[in-house]
């Protein structure tokens, strides 16, 4: 999880995270993935889009269900007006 963290200039993280999802063809444990993000889930897209981007055939590795649930919060978050 810490790996998402690292994406410094000197530093990044992101391409150890698109081969490990790689290397497993995705048999991990989303839901605690996604559990573990927590509050970071945009760190946690922002991961997922590389890894698409890195291995595009690939990209069935993510479950359907794990990008539902980080675009709703997205949309949530960034496409939906608060009311003030």
């Amino acid at each position: 999880m810490s790996k998402l963290f690292v994406t410094r200039r000197e530093r990044f993280d992101g391409a150890d995270i698109a081969h490990i999802i790689y290397a497993t063809c995705g048999k991990l444990d989303w839901n605690r993935i996604l559990d573990r993000a927590g509050e970071h889930w945009e760190i946690l897209l922002w991961a997922l889009l590389f890894f698409r981007y890195v291995y595009p055939r690939n990209s069935d590795y993510v479950p359907a269900s794990c990008g539902a649930i980080l675009w709703a919060a997205y949309r949530k978050q960034f496409l939906i007006p608060t009311q003030s």
